[in-house]
């Protein structure tokens, strides 16, 4: 007898959406019966729809953010939410785009500038300005990056 997974809160929150949207169109998306690689980009597609409706909770979006199979594009889609925590699980994903990591890295918020900082694929260049930030604990996080960067060794 196997032993069934037990679904995050994300996955269920996706099913639910799914469901929604399905009600909502009427019919499965021809993409999806057509060919598996359009599959996989409607399925993309779907899910940026879902973060746009605002229909997942804050909890939802953040374990989403979290989540390290979350693709780049909804990682994009949730680090303009307005919400700091979620903007602070993005800059911790290492699924980040270099492109979301910039733009976080001017964030208003100095958590979300700190988790940029500490991010194992952040760009040197990123570091070597928020070394000058006007908030010192990121300051601190940009020159202990950099200092590991420097070493050879991992960063956090």
């Amino acid at each position: 007898m196997a032993v069934k997974r037990k679904q995050t809160r994300s996955e269920i929150a996706l099913r639910r959406l799914e469901r929604v949207l399905h009600e909502a169109e009427g019919e499965i998306p021809r993409a999806l019966v057509r060919m598996p690689d359009d599959a996989v980009k409607e399925t993309e597609r779907i899910k940026k729809l879902r973060i746009k409706s605002e229909r997942l909770s804050m909890d939802d979006e953040l374990e989403m953010a979290l989540d390290p199979k979350t693709d780049k594009d909804i990682l994009d889609v949730l680090s303009r939410n307005k919400d700091v925590s979620i903007r602070c699980g993005v800059a911790r994903s290492e699924n980040v785009s270099a492109e979301t990591l910039e733009r976080l890295s001017r964030d208003k918020n100095a958590y979300v500038r700190s988790w940029v900082a500490r991010n194992r694929n952040v760009s040197v260049e990123i570091l070597e300005r928020l070394k000058n930030d006007s908030d010192k604990y990121v300051r601190d996080m940009a020159i202990k990056t950099l200092e590991k960067i420097n070493r050879g060794s991992g960063i956090m």
